[in-house]
């Protein structure tokens, strides 16, 4: 139990590193963020960043 929550909690940190890197990105290229109502992050992103810390199934994470 304690594996899959320290897993979780290392993919919610990797997750919103991405948001934090979008959010960046979207303030470069617009200059604000102020009107921003969403933000896209790749699964496909998520799934790499997972990979560097030899985590390779999402599914509980997704749960």
């Amino acid at each position: 139990m304690t594996f899959k929550k320290d897993y979780n909690e290392l993919l919610l940190y990797l997750l919103r590193e991405l948001v934090k890197n979008a959010l960046l990105f979207e303030e470069i290229v617009m200059g604000s963020t102020s009107g921003l109502e969403h933000i896209d992050v790749k699964v496909d992103d998520l799934q790499n960043k997972a990979q560097e810390h030899e985590i390779y199934d999402l599914k509980p994470f997704f749960k």
